[in-house]
């Protein structure tokens, strides 16, 4: 269940301007807001499901050059920012806006990350509603524990919020159906590794 896009702009603060979404919002125990000593393990996450989930749907160069060491850095810097700076996926399409804001949560287990979800600010002229689930990435041997259903609610609780997801990514799509969200006809494409690829938009009112 993998909702991402955009690469992140590592400019803005995060956390602290999107703060009134999360102040006093109650979470499951497992679920928290993402500290700069998660970095590591987040991207070594991130990188994992990349290789495993969009196998077959994007270039294997691609998701072979992916380097942990690289992401961690990344990571460090967004949540060392603020702990707020989402990050896209490979297949992300489109242009980034001028430093959108984000927080980033994990749910953990005995302190292993087992997934993470980032949302904030839309980041799209024509986007059909406030808000923007920009990534949820879940370990896949958690599937079907609930971890993604958890990552989501705190993310978006209930609220109207769109995601983009890459086409051909089933499992996903029918966990977004799952919790309210559609097609809604959103298309945007971009050549990658000399493939074409697709990212579909979903909404929920």
């Amino acid at each position: 269940m993998h909702a991402a896009r955009h690469p992140p702009s590592d400019t803005a603060a995060g956390a602290e301007q999107d703060g009134r979404w999360w102040q006093n919002r109650a979470m499951p125990n497992r679920i928290r807001i993402a500290r700069l000593s998660d970095a590591a393990a987040i991207a070594e996450l991130h990188v994992r499901t990349w290789q495993t989930t969009y196998r077959g749907l994007l270039p294997d160069a691609l998701l072979d050059e992916l380097d942990v060491v690289a992401r961690t850095e990344r990571w460090q810097r967004i949540l060392g920012e603020g702990g707020g700076r989402s990050e896209g996926a490979p297949a992300g399409t489109g242009s980034e806006t001028a430093a959108p804001t984000s927080t980033t949560v994990v749910a953990v287990e005995d302190e292993r990350v087992l997934g993470f979800a980032s949302a904030g600010a839309a980041r799209d002229d024509d986007a059909p509603c406030a808000r923007e689930l920009w990534a949820l990435y879940v370990d896949p041997a958690e599937h079907g524990a609930g971890v993604g259903a958890e990552l989501l609610c705190a993310a978006v609780g209930t609220h109207p919020a769109y995601l983009w997801v890459l086409e051909g990514n089933n499992r996903a799509i029918a966990f977004y159906e799952k919790h309210g969200f559609r097609l809604d006809g959103g298309v945007e494409s971009e050549e990658r590794g000399g493939r074409m690829l697709r990212d579909l938009r979903m909404a929920r009112p």
